[in-house]
């Protein structure tokens, strides 16, 4: 109602919503048992235009498990998975629960992951182990999976998503006893790099950086750390805000 200069009121169009868009269920209510149903066509003339950004944010927004079936599809979604752009999108959807990666006692070189979103366990095939290795995981972050073979020799960086593999250059320092080992990344996403930190018994350590691709020891170990450390299987390695955590095995 809009006021008049007389005082008098005057009544103006009534409003009327726009009308809502009906869900697929009401567009076929009514229709006739046993009917051809229509089928929306995709016309090759509009989509082949749509923006290849909007389509990676959109495939960045869908269940990990999907991933899997991609490669099968063509080669442009075989490659996407390695695209750093898509990369960079997956990087900023917030993911609410990890997957979990695990090997068999039987076979340490075959793993399973596991989704506890749909709880169900996935057996993607691992090839990119070294034949007549013997490798445990002991770190990972941002998707990536590190691995040490079991003489505490070699380092392994690997995705099993992607199948990537790489073997990390030799240290400097040779340890053949037990070590805590942890990994982190140096942004939001594997784009800006990684670091992975081992801690041996007697305190030596090594940092390994994914940009220089080299190992380091910057600075020294604390004299407030009483050494040797006691280590086992379970001084497993928490990443929080870019800061290792371990416990000794008499904490």
């Amino acid at each position: 109602m809009a006021a008049g200069k007389s005082g008098s009121c005057k009544m103006l169009e009534s409003f009327m919503p726009p009308p809502s868009k009906k869900s697929r269920k009401e567009r076929n209510r009514g229709k006739l048992p046993g009917s051809t149903p229509t089928h929306e066509v995709m016309e090759q003339v509009i989509w082949k235009e749509f923006p290849e950004d909007l389509f990676e944010a959109v495939i960045a927004r869908l269940p990990v498990a999907t991933y899997f079936r991609f490669r099968s599809v063509c080669r442009k979604w075989n490659s996407l998975l390695d695209s750093q752009s898509f990369s960079q999108h997956c990087a900023e959807v917030p993911q609410a629960n990890p997957w979990f990666y695990t090997i068999t006692h039987e076979n340490m070189n075959v793993g399973a992951m596991y989704d506890p979103s749909f709880r169900k366990w996935h057996h993607p095939t691992i090839t990119f182990l070294p034949a007549k290795m013997i490798a445990l995981p002991v770190a990972s972050a941002g998707g990536l999976v590190c691995f040490l073979d079991i003489g505490h020799r070699n380092f392994y960086v690997c995705n099993p998503l992607t199948q990537s593999f790489k073997e990390l250059p030799a240290r400097s320092v040779k340890v053949w006893s037990r070590v805590a080992v942890g990994m982190t990344l140096n942004g939001y996403s594997t784009g800006r790099g990684y670091k992975i930190l081992w801690v041996g018994c007697d305190g030596e350590y090594e940092v390994y950086d994914s940009v220089k691709n080299s190992w380091s020891r910057p600075g020294s170990m604390p004299p407030n750390i009483k050494l040797p450390l006691s280590l086992n299987f379970r001084s497993q390695t928490v990443s929080i805000d870019s800061t290792l955590y371990f416990m000794r095995s008499d904490p």
